[in-house]
């Protein structure tokens, strides 16, 4: 738990779930937690946050604004997916000719048109994301016990893991799990995405690539059929038909139209809107 302030309102921020999970961009285990800030004075919920390793994450935080209370009996509190303990995902794009957006995503896709609000349709990608798992080993005797412990830390349990030397230890009701062996990759998810805005080159590489420029106004539309537990703000919520799921800083926003699930990066929550409302089907 730690102490802030939201709006000027006095706040403790208190952990509700954390996890271990393995980076595939630096090969450690990085703590990622949410939190929820609970007001000093009246004791309500009025903000939630990601953090990782105790670090708030840049554009996660959301704040409450109606809290409903409902009765025990009619909440469910079983669990909604498989712990992600000993997983990982990995993300990579490649540019495709636009006659090819419907055989990858396996339906006639929605965009923008060829240019929207000045944009042109600058690149369209086929986007893969991978999830990959370890295999798990069930750790007993002191070095179980020890883990055990530092699960019952919250807040401090990543750095009482990291003292242990423990990386990707998963306590649960059945026992303490950890990783062992490479990354099996074994599932993989393909989206379309227009990205509207401008190109330039890739100042990371020597090589000549055009690539998208996120620094000027643009518009980035990701079509697939199924929600990805990675998209950050969202998970696989899908909001209902009609209605946009916009993330913590409405720079993004989350629908679903005819069963496609659609993410839309675009600055602000006025411009995901407006664009939400110009998806048509290409002419043919």
């Amino acid at each position: 738990m730690g102490e802030g302030a939201i709006d000027g309102e006095p706040v403790v921020w208190v952990t509700i779930h954390s996890e271990l999970l393995p980076d595939v961009a630096d090969g450690r285990d990085h703590e990622w937690a949410q939190q929820v800030a609970v007001s000093k004075r009246t004791y309500k919920p009025v903000a939630l946050r990601e953090t990782r390793d105790g670090r708030p994450g840049p554009g996660t935080l959301q704040r409450v604004l109606e809290l409903s209370l409902g009765a025990r009996t009619d909440a469910d509190f079983t669990t909604s997916r498989p712990s992600l303990n000993g997983t990982a995902f990995k993300q990579g794009r490649e540019k495709i000719p636009l006659d090819q957006a419907a055989a990858v995503l396996g339906r006639t896709p929605l965009w923008l048109g060829s240019a929207y609000r000045g944009l042109p349709l600058a690149r369209v990608y086929r986007e893969t994301t991978s999830v990959g798992r370890h295999h798990l080993v069930r750790v007993t005797g002191p070095r179980a016990a020890a883990a055990v412990k530092c699960s019952e830390q919250r807040a401090a349990g990543g750095d009482c893991f990291r003292r242990l030397g423990s990386t990707s230890v998963e306590v649960r009701p059945d026992g303490v799990f950890t990783t062992a062996g490479a990354i099996e990759w074994t599932e993989e998810q393909t989206a379309v995405v227009f990205y509207y805005g401008t190109v330039g080159p890739d100042p990371s590489t020597s090589r000549a690539d055009s690539i998208p420029r996120f620094d000027k106004p643009y518009v980035s539309v990701t079509e697939s059929l199924q929600a990805s537990q990675f998209r950050r703000g969202a998970g696989t919520y899908v909001p209902p038909e009609g209605s946009v799921f916009i993330v913590a800083g409405g720079e993004t926003g989350f629908l679903q139209r005819d069963g496609v699930q659609i993410g839309i990066d675009a600055g602000s929550e006025e411009a995901v809107l407006a664009a939400a409302r110009a998806l048509v089907p290409p002419a043919r």
